[in-house]
Order: C-alpha cells, then structure tokens, then sequence
C-alpha cells in the first residue's frame, strides 16, 4: 500500500511502441531527500485487469497503469506524445477534441 507522502513522487513512464516494454524512472525535487533513477528495467508488463500485455492505447492521459506493485497515474506527457494522440484520435479518444465537446454538449 501507498502512503500519502507517495502520491507526491513523479515517475517518467517511457513506453516503447516497438516492442511494447515499459522503463520507470524515478524523478526527485533537488531537497527532496528522495534517491532518483531507475525503478524499473525496460520490460513488457500484463495489465492486471486484462491479462494483455499492455499496449500504446493503455496509456492515456487520466488511466492508471499497474506495474509490479505499483499503480502510477498518468497526468501528463510531454509535446512529442501529445502531438503522437492528436494525430492518431481513432486510437487516442481523449485526445480528441470533438468527441470531447460532443460529450460534454450531450449532458
């Protein structure tokens, strides 16, 4: 289980399309105390909730993704993978402006 001070901790999360493997960094503020770098090798992980290895469309801004024993929410991303979403709206639905507006038109 997590503590409260954990949900504090930032994670870089590279996830390879190639060959569907995974790599977690751990990121520290400078005072922080906190030891970063690798905290877990490159290698594929089954979601727990599907069985499937876990795949690019897994990782969606809002999901939270279980590796190991640890479940990391995905916040944000950086410009190379926000332009790789809205490229590819049929795959990445959230990214998708108009089917986000006609969702909210709707209610």
């Amino acid at each position: 289980s997590f503590e409260k001070e954990d949900n504090d901790q930032k994670f870089i999360i590279s996830f390879f399309c190639g060959d569907e493997t995974i790599l977690v960094y751990h990121t520290t503020a400078r005072t922080s105390g906190i030891v970063g770098g690798k905290l877990m090798e490159r290698s594929q992980h089954k979601n727990p909730i599907t069985g499937k290895i876990y795949c690019e469309k897994d990782f969606q801004i809002g999901e939270v993704i279980t590796l190991s024993v640890y479940n990391f929410q995905i916040v944000r991303c950086d410009e190379f993978t926000w332009k790789y979403y809205t490229d590819n709206p049929t795959v990445y639905a959230k990214a998708n402006w108009n089917l986000v507006i006609d969702k909210i038109r709707k209610c």
